[in-house]
């Protein structure tokens, strides 16, 4: 194994927060075997080995890269990376022997790392890790599988499938787990499209919003169901329709110009910019986008000095980078060879963001830098080992 080759990729995993291709890593164990991993990109198997990790399961915190990681020895269980090869290890065998605990729904707070495993009787269970990796197995969960969880201030939201015998157009009900009093509460229930898709859920302020996706035909009332944002703000019954539109993207947790900013689908079937009212919290249209913004690539929209930053498909099926400066005008296409992954495609490092472009010019991938005059710059050729 070449571990300079390891500690490039994982060095680039951890700037990027997100796969880029390929990770081989050689890792200990145990005293007797040295078991390869392969993290794999989108959760395709690239290659046959005795053990591999799908990055899905995977969270970029603390400095680290935690993933769940499968040996013949221990099964599928928490595993964590620094970049080095001596510190990538297993955290614990959650689930004893070669039982799997299969790690998932990573989230993580200020100060610590939570995530859902199956414990030693196949319960769902919440765990969490601190900045030490000390382990705490929190509580065992009574209810459906779980899809998705966020953390918002030291709350963890989560859903779960009311009914398991549908999976699209299926009912969920959103729940919170509150780390003070190790309780969960229910705040509510919601329809949405298909639990087989990750739907988008982001923070804007101090509430959680949950899109429920696009517009489908319910199964049961063979009526048109318009898509759906959602809001809750942590409390018991406290989940309401926000805005009757289909969310791409948000600014997640962080504010431009002092507001929160959001992509979303408009009734005549463009897209428009919106952001919530100062005083109200209220949608606020603030632009509607031009006919060439079709399909809004669904990851946070980002900011750097004056201008947001979004990724939409083109026509051609690739993909474009967007900037605007909140007006008409001034949304404009900057780039059309932005290539997009299964988590982000744009990371803020250092108050600047950073994307990944095929450069026609080097025949290569290529990452770029966005400065604050929002000139976009070659950062380096990506090595053909990613």
């Amino acid at each position: 194994m070449n571990k300079r080759i390891f500690k490039v990729v994982t060095r680039w995993l951890s700037l990027l927060q997100t796969p880029l291709l390929l990770l081989i890593a050689s890792s200990k164990a145990h005293s007797a075997e040295r078991d390869q991993l392969l993290l794999h990109h989108g959760g395709t198997y690239i290659s046959d080995t005795r053990s591999h990790v799908n990055l899905n399961s995977s969270i970029s915190w603390n400095n680290k890269i935690y993933y769940a990681g499968q040996s013949a020895i221990f099964g599928n269980e928490l595993w964590m990376s620094d970049g080095s090869d001596d510190g990538t290890k297993m955290i614990a065998d959650i689930a004893p022997q070669s039982a799997n605990s299969d790690p998932r729904n990573f989230t993580a707070t200020q100060n610590y790392l939570y995530f859902i495993v199956n414990n030693h009787l196949g319960k769902q269970t919440i765990c969490r890790i601190d900045k030490n990796d000390q382990l705490t197995i929190l509580q065992e969960l009574n209810i459906g599988k779980v899809l998705q969880t966020r953390a918002v201030g030291e709350k963890i939201f989560f859903n779960a499938l009311t009914n398991t015998g549908y999976m699209y157009h299926a009912m969920a009900a959103l729940y919170m787990f509150n780390p003070q009093t190790s309780t969960v509460d229910t705040i509510g229930t919601y329809r949405i499209n298909s639990a087989y898709e990750t739907q988008i859920w982001t923070v804007l302020g101090e509430s959680l919003y949950l899109a429920n996706g696009y517009a489908f035909r319910g199964y049961y009332s063979n009526s048109i169901e318009r898509p759906k944002i959602w809001k809750t703000s942590g409390v018991a019954g406290d989940l309401a329709e926000f805005h009757s539109a289909a969310l791409a993207t948000a600014t997640d947790g962080e504010t431009w110009n002092g507001s929160s900013y959001y992509i979303a689908g408009m009734e005549n079937g463009k897209n428009g910019l919106w952001r919530l009212n100062q005083s109200t919290g209220n949608p606020e249209l603030v632009l509607e986008f031009p006919d060439a913004v079709t399909t809004i690539y669904p990851r946070p929209l980002s900011f750097n000095a004056g201008a947001l930053y979004f990724v939409a498909a083109n026509s051609s099926s690739s993909y474009s980078l967007w900037r605007s400066d909140g007006t008409v005008q001034g949304t404009i296409s900057v780039d059309p060879k932005v290539i997009v992954t299964s988590q982000h495609h744009l990371a803020k490092v250092n108050g600047h963001l950073f994307y990944l472009q095929f450069g026609a010019k080097t025949n290569a991938n290529q990452l770029m830098r966005i400065e604050a005059d929002q000139e976009i710059g070659i950062v380096s050729i990506v090595p053909e080992a990613i």
